[in-house]
């Protein structure tokens, strides 16, 4: 009884009067630069009468609206289509918010009275308790000096149970009725909910209203000037010059001087600049459209009831960093490993090199000039490391062979000299390390070439020997304070570049390379140039921190640049909102998006009573395939990352999940 003493008390606010929905909205309708402009100011008067939005306001006030403007101005249909459809939808939204708003107080007092009748269960429950409370303890009256223990201790008992059965029955009562008034709170907070999301939607559409209303009242002060000709699609503001409509407008009349004759496009429709009509795109659904909507599969299958081709493109947005593969999903390190992205860190057992020795610190050289000392010191050996990527053999054996980035590291237990424990490079003091802070371009030397070097420009230090310069970057002094980094510069693939010798020419076995990187991101000195002392200064190497993981982005971000970046990519994408530049600069593989530009060609749905696929012809591969259930399709393949798409129907093929764009799991589709 008390656990509903909170809820009694407050009952006289729960029985309020419904709220007032009428919502009398006015606008403004306004634009200060057309203040003295008579015919904007004849239309501002017809939209004051007619439109301001009220619950007695039909689509009709719309066509009065039209007709008070007739009166004084040209106005075709064309102005109001986009009018008519943001009204019946601020209007669809204004019904909703006035019928979940009744369900809510209704259902408030449904609430109210359910606290009546467990109040009065109970009442009525208390005479019943009266009256049994003088019977409870019967047994104990029996009780005499010649009872024994068992008969007082079953008399106890049976008072116990009297009680019991009597507690027993206020706590059914109790727990019935708070079931009853928690699922009635429940469906009172969701119709509540309803109605704000309603009236949110209300007031957003209304702001698109008074923009539609005062639009068309500009275009009625925009007239054509017949001093010039000017295009159809353009507005010229002077007779020589030509604007063009923006995008996801148009303009079907010449001589236009203002850009407030270009009008909207309406749904289903989209244009690029300086159109004189708009393109149909029915996957469109916003006005003022500037490309065709290329809409994701799931979209395109809540278009369709049956089987039958794909009539539209489509893309697929799939997680490309958890590879389905025998029967099993990998993890994104399974999956970078597995598809040879191993990097020289990646322990051997999960496909690093046998062994790792990491770059090392090296003491400056000799002194060669005011700019120039020899990258190291006479006698002493020191460790740089190249990093695996695609161009490169990489070789995990105990015996890696030359021309192997691990043969390269100094894993050279197949020679005579065995491994190279102490350092890989055994002559830096050959090298010249030429450092110009105030540089803005230095050689760039490279063995057997003609000419010899070429300037390249935004370098700050140099190593060279042989005719080759192997290294080379920028000077920071900014990032740690009191300590200079010398930066190694970016390859093409964006990670740290070593030049290697030409292996067409008669250079050392472990030179045999196309493109290189080494995983020393710079060498750090404590303190400044100036500073530097030959023989003495230490170099600290600071290392990349490229996981497995992130070679494997890398490298399938540029495969997608390589793919998408094409001309025909391009074109075909040149009038969807899904452009390629878009599909080549995503980097977050997770979510990436897929596109299949023949969809409407080329791909079909397939449907039975218990089953359902999506499948590429002339060839019959099936990319997505599962089990129906009614509406729903469901995911054949395991995986808790979203149904799995790949072509089943390809041997040892691999597949990846099917995600949203926003990279959440997809597991079902839903028919029309």
């Amino acid at each position: 009884m008390l656990l509903l003493l909170p809820l009694l008390a407050s009952s006289q606010k729960l029985l309020e009067k419904p709220k007032n929905l009428t919502h009398a909205r006015t606008f403004s309708f306004s634009d200060s630069s057309f203040a003295g402009d008579l015919d904007f100011v004849q239309g501002k008067h017809c939209a004051d009468i007619h439109l301001h939005f009220d619950s007695h306001m039909y689509e009709y006030s719309i066509d009065s609206f039209k007709l008070c403007l007739s009166h004084s101005s040209y106005v075709p249909e064309a102005w109001f289509t986009n009018l008519r459809h943001t009204f019946e939808h601020m209007y669809t939204q204004y019904s909703y918010e006035w019928e979940n708003m009744t369900m809510y107080d209704s259902e408030k007092y449904n609430r109210y009275q359910l606290y009546m009748s467990a109040r009065h269960s109970l009442d009525l429950y208390k005479a019943d308790i009266s009256r049994s409370a003088r019977y409870f303890s019967e047994p104990m009256n029996h009780l005499s000096l010649s009872s024994d223990e068992q008969t007082a201790l079953a008399a106890l008992s049976e008072t116990g149970q009297n009680i019991d059965e009597l507690k027993s029955s206020v706590d059914a009562i109790v727990n019935s009725y708070t079931t009853s008034i928690r699922s009635k709170s429940s469906t009172i907070q969701d119709y509540l909910d309803a109605s704000v999301h309603a009236k949110n939607m209300f007031t957003s559409s209304s702001i698109y209203y008074e923009h539609n209303v005062t639009d068309i009242l500009r275009k009625i002060t925009s007239k054509p000037t017949s001093l010039y000709t000017c295009p159809k699609g353009h507005y010229c503001p002077t007779e020589t010059s030509s604007i063009a409509c923006p995008a996801g407008t148009y303009l079907d009349a010449a001589n236009h001087i203002s850009v407030d004759a270009c009008v909207q496009c309406p749904l289903q429709t989209y244009s690029t600049s300086g159109a004189n009509n708009c393109t149909t795109c029915t996957t469109n659904t916003n006005m003022g459209a500037t490309a065709c909507h290329l809409r994701s599969l799931g979209e395109v299958i809540a278009t369709m009831d049956a089987s039958g081709p794909i009539a539209e493109n489509f893309y697929i947005a799939f997680d490309m960093t958890r590879t389905y593969t025998s029967n099993t999903l990998l993890s994104p390190q399974e999956t970078a490993l597995a598809a040879g992205k191993a990097t020289i860190r990646t322990p051997a057992v999960l496909g690093g090199p046998a062994r790792y020795l990491a770059t090392s610190s090296l003491t400056l050289g000799a002194v060669v000039d005011s700019k120039t000392f020899k990258w190291g010191k006479v006698g002493e050996a020191f460790q740089i490391n190249l990093e695996r990527n695609s161009l490169v053999p990489a070789n995990s054996s105990e015996h890696p062979p030359a021309g192997s980035i691990e043969y390269w590291n100094g894993d050279r237990s197949s020679i005579s000299t065995g491994d190279m424990d102490n350092g890989n490079w055994i002559d830096g003091h050959l090298y010249d390390f030429h450092i110009d802070v105030s540089a803005t371009e230095l050689p760039l030397y490279t063995f057997g070439a003609t000419p010899a070097f070429v300037q390249e420009s935004g370098i700050q230090w140099t190593i060279t020997a042989w005719g080759q310069t192997v290294l080379r970057g920028t000077i920071d002094t900014t990032s740690i304070p009191g300590k200079t980094r010398f930066v190694v510069k970016l390859g093409s693939n964006g990670l740290p570049e070593y030049r290697p010798f030409d292996a067409t020419l008669d250079v050392n076995p472990q030179e045999q390379f196309t493109q290189t990187n080494t995983e020393l991101v710079a060498y750090v000195f404590d303190g400044t140039l100036v500073n530097l002392v030959a023989d003495t200064s230490v170099l600290v190497p600071e290392l990349m921190t490229m996981t497995a993981e992130d070679r494997y982005v890398s490298d399938m971000s540029a495969l997608f640049t390589a793919t998408y970046g094409i001309q025909t990519y391009v074109d075909v994408f040149a009038e969807s909102d899904l452009k390629s530049s878009d599909v080549v600069a995503q980097t977050d593989l997770s979510k990436w998006s897929g596109p299949y530009i023949d969809g409407s060609i080329n791909y079909a749905l397939e449907l039975t009573p218990t089953t359902w696929s999506v499948s590429y012809t002339p060839i019959p591969y099936v990319i997505l395939s599962g089990t129906r259930e009614g509406k729903t399709l469901l995911g054949g393949t395991p995986s808790d990352r979203g149904m799995v798409e790949f072509p089943l129907s390809l041997a040892g093929a691999a597949g990846f999940p099917v995600v949203s764009k926003y990279g959440t799991p997809i597991h079902s589709y839903t028919l029309k």
